[in-house]
Formats: C-alpha cells, structure tokens, sequence
C-alpha cells in the first residue's frame, strides 16, 4: 500500500485485532482485500475467504511474469464479452501489469515467491463445479459424557447447538432457535444417542426422527410435544440436506493446512456462496465454517502473532444491527471478540455499511474506508467511528479529519485508521500480483481445483465397484405419476453368444454361464423458465427471455449431477421417435435408489430451478445492466427536456435584456453627447434656453441612468437563476445516477434472481427404460480359458467387455490373443504377418531381418545365432547380432491426460516419472519381467546384469512398492501405488486408464 509515494506497511500482527474495510461499488474495496491476501499468502499466513460474488478465487491467478502467454487462458470471458481476440486482450493486459509492476515496484522475485506459494482450494456449497462441502453433522459421544451432564451441561448444549442450528437452518427452518421443538426434539435425540455411546450422523437423525428412540421429551410424550406430521416433514427435510451434501469433503483445517505445506505452499481456502441460494442456508454455512475455526483455535491455543486470516468480502445481510441475530452473527461475535487471542484475524468487507452493526466492529482496530456515494452511509460511518473511538480512546480531531475527507475519496484511495499505529492516513492500493476481474466461470473453477487432490474421509473413499452398482429385480418397479418410456434392443436376449462373438474377436469356444437382459431407468426432464422482473426503485419491469433447461438423471445413482444434460450420450435432444417402443423385450429391471422420482422431479422445480442461481445470474445481470442504462439514458433524456425549457426560457430573457441594455446604452451615449454639446454652447452665449435644455437633458439621463441599472441587476439575477437551473440540473443527473447505481447495488440479490414458481413451466419429464445385458462368459480355446464379465447397452451396442491387458483401455469392442486369451485393444494386438493370428504382445515373435510380427508355427530360430526370422528370411547368410534392450530415456516420457478426470493427474503422473527415473537399468527390466510373466529368472538377466545387484534390486523396487513378495512369488503392485497417490474419489475406469497410461509409456 502506498500513501503518495511512501511506502505504508502493516504489519501481520495488526491484523490481529481485526480490520473492517468498506467502500462503494467501484471503489476498488476488493482490490485492497485482495492485497492484503496476497500479503497474507507470502508471509505463510494460511487464509479462509467467504465469497458471495465468486471473485476472490481470482488470487489463484497469479502473475508469474507480465508476458502475454501468461494472460491468454485468463482472457476468454473478456474475449467473449467485447469481441476482441484473445490474443490481443492478454498482449493488452501483459503491457499494463508490465507498466504498473513498474510503477509500484513489484518486482519479479516477488510475483514469482507468490506464484509458487499459493494454493487455492474452492468449495462451491450447492454446486459440484468445485470442491463439495460435507455438511452432515459428525457428532461424537464426548468422552465421560454423563459426568460431563451433571458438571457442566451448557459445553454439551453448546457442541449440539454448533451442529444442529446450522443442519436446521439448512433445512429449511428459518426462524429455527434452541427453544424450537424441532431443535429440542432432536437435541434429546442426540443426548439420547450420547448416553448409549452412540456417534450420531445425518442418517441416523433421519431414521430416528421416524421412530423416535425416545418416550417423552421432558414429562411431555413425544408425540404430543411434535406430532407424527411434523417429524416426517422434519424427516424429509433432512433428507434433501444429506441428498444434495453425498459426498463431500470435510472442512478440516489441519488437514488443508498439512497439505498445502506438504508441497511448501500457503492455502487460500474459498468459500463460494453463488450457488447457496437461500439466505438461510448461506447464513448456516457461514455458521458452520466460522464454528469450526473458532473449536481450530481453542484446540491449537493463545498466540501472540496472526496464525489466521478470516476474510468475509462482502458482510451485509449477515452482521445486521440489532434487532436482528441471524445465525451468522452469532458466531462471527464469537471469532472478533475472542479471535485476537489466539491469533485470527478477521476482515470484513462491506459496500453498505449502513447495515453492519458496529457496536459489534467496536472490537475492530483498524478501518479502511475507501469512496462511499450516499450521504445516508457517510453518515453511517460517522456513527460507527464515534462508537468505535469511544471504545478504542480516539482523537476528537482524527474523528474530523475522517468525515472530513470522506467527500474527496477518489477510486483506489482510502482512509487508513487504527489509533493504536498514530492519526489517520490517506492511502492507495498497490497493484496486485493476480489477474483480477469479476466472478470465475466454471472452466476456471474446475482448472484451479484440478490441481490438487484433497483426501476424502474414510467413509466416502471410493469403493470396490461391483460389476453392477445397483440390484435388478424379476418385478419392475412402480413409478407413480410419470409418464414411461423404453428405448429399442438392438439385440435380442436370446442372442447374447452372437453378441459376444461379435465384440470379442478371436479363435475360442464360449458359454454362457450367468445372463441378465435388464433395463435401467433415468429420469429425463425438460423445463422452461420466463421471468418478468420488477424494479420499485426506478418503478419499471422488464421480461427475461426463456430459459430452456433438460436433465438427464440416472436413477440408480446415489450421486446426481443436476448439471448434466446428458447420461453416456444419452439426451432428450438426441433421441428420435423411432428409438422408442411400445413392446419392450421380456426383462429384469434395475431397482432405484430413489424410489420415488416425482420427487427428484419436484426438487427440480422447486429448488434446483428454483433456487440456482448460476442457472441465471449471467443472462440476468446482463439483461438489468441493459435495462438501467435505457432508464438512465430515458430519465436523464427527461430531466434535458423538462431544464431545458426553462434554460431556453431564461436564455431568451437573458438576450432581450442584453438587447435592451445595450440599446439603453446607446440612448446614454447619445445624450451624453448632446449634453456636452449644450454646456458648450451655453458657455459661449449664456443662452437662458440652453441652461433649461441642459436641465431636460439631465432629467432624460438620470431615468436612463436608472434603467440601465435596473437592467443590470435584472440581467445579473437571470445569469444567476440560469446558472443555478444548470447546477441544479447537473445535480438532479448526478442524484439519478446515484440512484440508479444504488438500485443495481440493492436489487441484484440472490433471491432477486431466483423466477417464481408461476414463471417455471414444466415441459416433458418421463421416467426412460434403456436396455443392458450383463453376462459372465467362459471362453476357452486348447491351451487356457478365460471369463469375461460383459456389460452392454444394447440400444446402440455401447458399453464394457472389460479392459485391454497392455493398456487397460475399457473397451466396448476387442480381441483375444490365440494361445493365451489376453484381452487387447485394436493398438495392443499383434498379427502373425504369415496367417494373421491374433496375437498378444507376449507372444509375438519379431523377424530380426524385416521386424515382421510372427507367431509360434512361423517363427523359426536359427540354429547359428538363435535369431528369430520369418520364413522368408528363414535361410539367411548374414547373422545379425541379438540386439539389446534399449531403455527409453525418463526425460522425453510425454503422457496425454485428455479424457481423464481426476484432479491432480499431472502431480500423479510427474510423481512416477521421477520415481522411475531414480530406478536402475536393472530394476526397470525386473519391474518390465515381473509385470508380464508374474516372476523373474535371474538366468534370463545374468549375461546382462551382475548377480550380485540382483536382491539389491528386487529389496529397492519391494521398499519403493513397486512389487511385493507374497508366498515365495513377486507380484506386480505398481497400479496399487498409482490409486494410493489419487486422494479423491474418482471413477475406477479413468485410475485404470491413468495407470495404464503411465505404465505404457515408463515401462
């Protein structure tokens, strides 16, 4: 920061005692915030950030060199907006951070320490575009529980009400309160649970709200003191929480904390609340993230210097003045009052600080202040600063100095106040180290989060997936209230060996030994959206366009993407009439995990459309920007036409009385004259006659005289009036303006956003049975046998007949080696050159003349020099040396990752390149021998390698858990240490293929 050209520094453990920053839209608030964060960042300073507008994630932007490469990937929203090529935008922003890295000496040694250093993780609550939160209640019996009742019952009210105020809030319940009885209901639950040594979770909260474990509540039996109705609507409520909370990832600080640190970096920990819609469920996750740092401080103990920095960008709606005590209040109070103790800071931003109550900001030290438009918020300020420098022990004249300089804030400058650190400060924010525009896109999102990987808890990690995720059912399952459909079989039950055949390439006989033809169900939906919104403030409306949304969702999955329009290519848009039938084939069915669709229908009415504001908040804000500017541009039209009649008014009166003044001007000169002329001509004849026409000439001059000066102050009162008319009027445009841009600032809300349930109309929902067959197939040929486990879909012959065993491809269609059944893709397969057997890379021979592929009836060994050849160059005269292995150097290794969506890959893949790299030529070639045969002979390596590196070897690869010694044999392990570096849940086709990969290009 910067005061003129002194440097201003803060430092961390000022930040201690809190900071409250605040500044009209525009007034570069964010840009200061986001300064200190980066600050934060390169002093190792960990910080947790809550975002209601998605910009603060931009800090993950950070600018290693001002070069235009470094801004291409950054420019795209901007390209899309204005038109512009990409290319030029970042060339554009590369001269201007250029010039101004410059211009406040930001150097390159300093971008590059914080590009090194930050790591950005993004929860986006309602979304699965970032990181999930896991939000279900965790709640531990505490130890000696029933001595803690009797000794100290208010800790164990307290730890109940930190998790169940929040999950009630986000239920749904917004006036929710401890004195509540669905609050009690399930507190008593919980005790209860607590008392049996009982851990209690989401589900069981759910399962015991429909049979309670309890008799009475009190004296009061349960059932009268919350009735049978209300629990099962208290029931169902939970259940859409731990619906749309499946999966998550706990927000534990250490465990961000250890791994940013792991890699040497500074964790910024984002919350993005664009797709938490209902202000209540905003205000309980904010309670629960701001509780869990507040139970991280208590356990981690006092501290003297800033450990954390909790940054909340935009605090109204959720510290209001009193009355008012949202939940989020209450526990924010908690972290500024007891925060400093323990080393937490706290930043809170505003861009109305007439709705934050600062009896709470008078535990807050330092203020910034930046530009505010209104005459109400500078008053406010005002309120707030003497309630602060009563409690702090301010100066009266720094209190003037304040007010007095708030009027002449420009953008960027801001009022720097902590009377602890001397007499208020004007300041300007330096330029910052990261690209900073507005909200991040998904690409964007999903870029930054893709370069970690977070572990899971134990009970979401990924589990073995069964060859079918779901039951199937000799009865179709009732859907109610839905519209059916099914799509075509290509392939009849009865023709499965046909199918097999067909998908599987090669020389075998085949049974059957297990068969399912069966249907799936996906429930397919399409929706139409038309808003009309209206605007008190400037009193207009407007239309906003149709919105057409269709979901495909797989019932039989207990994860839903709600943002997926397709399943497997599966769409409404891309199914014709003729791909359905009437007459579906005789069939098991897949049994939902949800039973009841029409409920999944309903949530997607009435919350995903319904409350998603992402779904809406680009086209809308755009539409609103172009709806205040027609106002503006109308009233201001008005306002011209309504000052300019009276301007033109009073500038025809201003020119009649120039005209008039001057011509009585002229009548002054003229009788001047003729007076002049008469004293002369009296002084010479002493003509009595004269002396009178003096006296009348006089007379006249007098009464022009008094004219003129009559005109004059007439003209000076107009030129005043029509000077005050044109200030008036600037400040009646200026007034506007205000107004306009308040009522952006005040309507463009969450809620505001959000269409009412008439303006969402339901176009098509049906419940669509898309055919499978499943088979366990036995094929076997003379020398070996195999069983395939085969999953199709047969409406269009998609699906999996297992994995290729070189590359571990899935594959839908594939081949069988000739003598040993390997499974292998159309890449891996080899072909006898001779008779074209299929043949696995193990059991290709190579001519070593013309390099031709060759199988075991055609490759014939020369009894000379034990070469391989073709029977073409069978009889040759010239023996070519045997040619010896060559090892690919690690360096040129290049893996292409496109298609494979698991977060971190590329710290995976870097991880094994360099753990191979470190391997000997030996230990690559034991690793190469055990992964294809299973086992390794020292004398197929002994004309090569020294004996005595040979345990060394085995001993290194064993310790690295490359392979393992398991009942006297080597087994291969290295696809095991692959999935032990993946820490999220990712689906086991793209880990195979990932493993595959790595191990098809380093082995």
């Amino acid at each position: 920061m910067e005061n003129g050209k002194e440097r201003m520094l803060i430092k961390s453990k000022d930040l201690v005692t809190h900071a409250f920053v605040c500044g009209a839209s525009g007034s570069g608030k964010t840009v200061t915030c986001k300064a200190i964060l980066e600050e934060a960042v390169l002093n190792d300073i960990p910080v947790v950030a809550i975002d209601p507008k998605g910009d603060i994630g931009g800090v993950a932007f950070a600018v290693k060199e001002p070069k235009p490469e470094e801004f291409v990937k950054w420019c795209k929203p901007e390209a899309e907006a204005t038109g512009k090529p990409v290319e030029e935008l970042a060339k554009e922003f590369a001269e201007l951070y250029k010039r101004k890295f410059e211009e406040y000496g930001i150097d390159g040694g300093r971008t590059k320490k914080f590009h090194d250093k930050i790591m950005a993780f993004i929860f986006t609550p309602g979304s699965g575009l970032g990181l999930r939160l896991k939000i279900e209640p965790e709640l531990e019996p505490p130890k000696d529980y029933d001595r803690l009742l009797i000794e100290d019952p208010e800790a164990i009210e307290n730890t109940i009400q930190f998790e169940l105020l929040p999950l009630l809030k986000m239920a749904g319940y917004k006036n929710i309160e401890s004195t509540s009885k669905e609050y009690v209901f399930l507190s008593e639950i919980v005790k209860d649970a607590w008392s049996k040594g009982k851990k209690v979770d989401l589900k069981y909260l759910i399962n015991a709200t429909y049979n309670p474990p309890i008799i009475k509540i009190g004296v009061i039996p349960v059932d009268e003191f919350i009735r049978k109705k209300e629990r099962k609507r208290l029931a169902e409520r939970l259940n859409t929480v731990a619906l749309s909370a499946a999966g998550g990832i706990p927000f534990d600080l250490d465990m961000l904390i250890e791994k940013a640190r792991e890699q040497n970096k500074t964790p910024v920990i984002i919350f993005d609340l664009r797709w938490t819609l209902d202000q209540a469920e905003k205000e309980a996750l904010i309670a629960k993230v701001t509780n869990h740092i507040y139970q991280w401080m208590l356990k981690k103990g006092g501290a003297s210097d800033l450990r954390l920095l909790f940054y909340f960008d935009e605090v109204y709606g959720f510290l209001p003045p009193y009355p008012r005590n949202p939940l989020s209040k209450r526990y924010i109070m908690l972290l500024i009052k007891q925060g400093r103790a323990f080393g937490v800071g706290c930043v809170l931003a505003t861009q109305n600080p007439g709705d934050v109550d600062y009896k709470i900001l008078t535990n807050v030290s330092t203020w910034i202040i930046g530009r505010l438009l209104t005459k109400r918020d500078r008053d406010k300020i005002g309120e707030g600063l003497r309630s602060f420098l009563d409690a702090q022990g301010g100066k009266v004249e720094h209190y003037k100095y304040l007010m007095t300089s708030l009027s002449r804030l420009k953008t960027g400058e801001f009022l720097f106040y902590n009377p602890n650190l001397g007499p208020p400060r004007l300041m300007k924010t330096r330029w910052l180290m990261t690209f900073h525009r507005g909200p991040l896109v998904e690409e964007e999102i999903k870029e930054i989060i893709g370069k970690i990987a977070i572990m899971p808890p134990k009970e979401m990690e990924a589990k073995e997936i069964a060859e079918l995720e779901y039951e199937i059912s000799p009865a179709k399952p009732e859907i109610v209230q839905l519209k059916e459909q099914f799509l075509k079989s290509k392939v009849s039950p009865k023709k499965v060996k046909d199918l097999v055949k067909e998908l599987v390439k090669g020389n075998y006989d085949l049974k059957i030994e297990e068969q399912h033809f069966f249907y799936v169900p996906l429930l397919m939906l399409k929706a139409k959206v038309s808003m009309k919104k209206r605007f008190p403030a400037v009193r207009g409306s407007i239309e906003i366009g149709n919105f057409i949304f269709e979901r495909v969702i797989p019932l039989t999955q207990k994860n839903i993407d709600w943002d997926a329009e397709s399943f497997m290519g599966l769409s409404l848009k891309n199914l014709k009439h003729d791909d359905f039938t009437s007459k579906p084939h005789k069939a098991e069915y897949a049994i939902p995990v949800h039973k009841d669709p029409s409920k999944l229908l309903d949530y997607f009415l009435s919350v995903y459309l319904s409350k998603n504001t992402s779904l809406y908040i680009d086209k809308v804000s755009k539409t609103v920007e172009e709806f205040y500017n027609k106002i503006l541009k109308q009233k201001i039209s008005e306002l011209e036409e309504k000052y300019g009649k009276k301007i033109s008014k009073l500038e025809v009166k201003i020119k009649q009385t120039e005209a008039e003044l001057r011509s009585m001007e002229i009548q002054e000169g003229v009788e001047e004259e003729k007076k002049t002329q008469l004293l002369e001509e009296f002084e010479r004849t002493g003509d009595q006659k004269i002396q009178l026409k003096i006296k009348s000439v006089e007379s006249s001059l007098a009464r022009i005289r008094g004219k003129i000066e009559k005109l004059k102050l007439q003209l000076e009162q107009l030129q005043k009036e029509l000077k005050e008319l044109k200030e008036d009027k600037q400040e009646k445009i200026e007034e506007i303006r205000n107004e306009i841009i308040t009522a952006k600032e005040m309507e463009i809300t969450d809620e505001w956003v959000l269409p009412k349930s008439n303006e969402i109309t339901l176009l098509e929902s049906m419940v669509l049975w898309v055919p499978y067959i499943y088979a366990i197939v036995k094929i076997k040929n003379k020398n070996t046998s195999k069983t395939l486990k085969i999953k199709i879909r047969t409406f269009d012959i998609t699906g999996e007949i297992g994995n290729c065993e070189v590359c571990g491809k899935t594959l839908t269609r594939g081949y069988v080696c000739d003598y040993c059944l390997t499974l292998l893709c159309e890449e891996d397969l080899k072909q006898c050159n001779v008779c074209r057997t299929i043949i696995c890379p193990e059991h290709a021979q190579k001519c070593e003349y013309c390099n031709a592929a060759l199988c075991n009836k055609h490759a014939f060994k020369c009894d000379t020099c034990n070469g391989i050849y073709c029977p073409k160059h069978a009889k040759h005269e010239v023996h070519a040396p045997k040619p010896k292995p060559k090892i690919k150097p690690i360096t040129e290794i290049k893996i292409q990752l496109e298609g494979i969506e698991i977060p971190g890959a590329e710290l995976i893949v870097r991880h094994a390149i360099n753990l191979i790299s470190r391997l000997t030529p030996l230990e690559r070639e034991i690793l190469r021998i055990v992964k294809r045969f299973g086992r390794i002979s020292v004398a197929a390596l002994i004309d090569k390698y020294p004996v005595e590196e040979f345990d060394k070897s085995i001993r290194n690869l064993t310790r690295l858990g490359l392979i393992k010694k398991e009942k006297g044999k080597l087994i291969y392990t290295f696809p095991n240490l692959i999935k032990r570096l993946i820490l999220v849940k990712a689906r086991e086709d793209a880990i195979n293929e990932l493993t595959k990969r790595i191990e098809k290009a380093l082995l």
